[in-house]
């Protein structure tokens, strides 16, 4: 685990909130364009909330198998922007833009994670759609961080994220349904109350 626990926001759909998360000095924002999510954004929205994290945090574009038309030229449009997608799903970018979403159910899927390209890997809930609430594997995530760098998500809170990271020892913390009070609308104490516990992990 690295002194510095990268937190990564997702799924915010208000510049207000965004706001407070680089206030907070969030390291990554994540940015739904999975049309099934109650926190996928337009291009217009995607265009403005990325306009205001350029500088100040990375941006991760989160897509599914047929992300939308747009999608390349917000990608050009970001150089520096990555890419979180189920592992093995289009798009085929580089590994150093890329977060591959595991979800881990047992001893085999960590092995077959392990043998994953070169990258990022975020372990999520398994059986459920990012932004669930529903709790990862943390015993078999603790496995995979041994060998690969891995942002822990799925279920986090301000009251289990610190437990989390001394548990799993992971590269990063994500959270979305975590610091809301309704999908895509955050609630300020939540947040602040999450980067605080995370930070006092470390």
């Amino acid at each position: 685990m690295a002194e510095h626990v990268t937190i990564k926001f997702c799924g915010l759909t208000r510049t207000e909130d965004l706001d407070v998360a680089l206030s907070l000095g969030v390291d990554a924002i994540g940015l739904n364009l999975v049309p099934t999510s109650p926190r996928v954004l337009d291009e217009d929205k995607a265009n403005t909330l990325a306009e205001h994290c350029v500088g100040r945090a990375r941006i991760v574009w989160v897509v599914d198998a047929t992300p939308p038309p747009f999608f390349d030229d917000l990608l050009t449009r970001y150089p520096q922007s990555f890419v979180q997608r189920v592992a093995g799903s289009w798009p085929e970018v580089a590994a150093e833009r890329r977060w591959d979403v595991v979800r881990l159910e047992a001893d085999a899927d960590v092995s077959r994670a392990v043998d994953l390209p070169e990258g990022m890997l975020l372990c999520d809930a398994a059986n459920t759609q990012g932004g669930s609430g529903r709790l990862s594997n943390w015993p078999l995530a603790t496995e995979l961080a041994k060998k690969r760098k891995v942002i822990l998500a799925g279920g986090l809170v301000a009251d289990n994220v610190a437990l989390a990271i001394k548990q799993v020892r992971p590269h990063g913390v994500d959270v979305a349904s975590g610091i809301e009070s309704a999908p895509g609308k955050k609630d300020v104490a939540r947040m602040k109350a999450f980067v605080k516990a995370a930070r006092t992990a470390v």
